[in-house]
């Protein structure tokens, strides 16, 4: 931009958002082994415990994709326990782990309802990173853990598309009465999931 001019007429807005990627570890194997219809409960079961969790914490599903899903949040606080709340949801309930990756920082909103920038890159990317039952983040989310969350330093790490390494956090329930409680509210999720999934399935019989 030449000095003294303002910004072009149409440049998207920038907004400060935080981005979250879900992914279900081996879905596709899963499913060319145990065939369609359980690989359709699988994701039953995965989709309807983020809405719950998303919905619990003020987070937005932006899109689903497949067997994942991306998410959006104002702050990465209720990002996060949304989350985590979801990874343990499902533990238990399907046997497929799920893996995730966080980010927050400014994007541009793109066309009204598209986000680009690196915020969603980095996060897409902790995921595709992540093993199963992690949630990875950048060290500076760190401190956006909610009560009930802590996080492990991973040290920095090559994340692909991004020239330097990034100093990783793993971020879970914490270790204490604070970190039971939440991990209890993500096993609610699941069993209430798991009871409709049966009143529906008793109904359709």
């Amino acid at each position: 931009m030449r000095e003294g001019r303002g910004p072009r007429r149409g440049t998207p807005p920038r907004v400060q958002r935080s981005f979250g990627f879900v992914d279900l570890c081996g879905f596709t194997d899963y499913a060319d082994k145990e065939g369609d219809d359980q690989a359709a409960d699988v994701l039953h079961i995965l989709r309807a415990s983020l809405r719950e969790t998303a919905t619990n914490h003020g987070v937005r599903i932006d899109k689903w994709l497949g067997d994942g899903a991306m998410l959006v949040s104002v702050e990465p606080p209720p990002l996060l326990a949304a989350m985590v709340e979801a990874k343990w949801a499902i533990d238990g309930e399907v046997p497929l782990g799920i893996r995730a990756g966080a980010a927050a920082g400014p994007v541009m909103v793109f066309e009204g309802d598209d986000y680009i920038g690196q915020p969603i890159n980095l996060a897409s990317k902790l995921c595709e990173l992540a093993k199963a039952g992690q949630l990875l983040a950048p060290a500076a989310l760190a401190g956006a853990c909610p009560v009930g969350l802590s996080m492990t330093p991973l040290g920095p790490l090559g994340v692909s598309g991004f020239t330097d390494p990034v100093a990783v956090v793993a971020i879970d329930v914490s270790g204490d009465d604070a970190g039971e409680h939440r991990r209890g509210l993500g096993a609610a999720v699941g069993s209430a999931v798991r009871d409709r999934r049966h009143g529906d399935s008793a109904h359709r019989h």
